[in-house]
């Protein structure tokens, strides 16, 4: 988990989070571990926020992984107003 938080730094996210549970290291208790450096804004719906789930099935059952990347923020672009239309020259009568 470590080694992708370092990956992810390196490729310029501005976050990342990495969520493991189940038997880990075959222990009797399933437990989560989780590690995250940077930003991750789960509530911001304008954040560029990738998400990936797997599961492992090992000897002692299955292993959830969970990782979320932030990779910045979709700023909205200020919408251009329409020029007006203007009639050809031609068409404008001469008095």
């Amino acid at each position: 988990m470590k080694k992708a938080l370092q990956t992810a730094k390196d490729f310029g996210a501005e976050g990342i989070k990495i969520r493991c549970a189940g038997r880990l290291g075959g222990a009797e208790l399933a437990r989560v571990e989780q590690y995250h450096w940077g930003r991750v804004p789960l509530h911001t719906l304008r954040a560029n926020i990738d998400y990936g789930f797997a599961e492992a099935l090992t000897v002692y059952g299955k292993l959830g992984v969970k990782c979320w990347i932030c990779k910045g923020e979709n700023k909205p672009q200020k919408a251009e107003m329409p020029k007006p239309i203007q009639p050809p020259a031609e068409a404008v009568p001469v008095k």
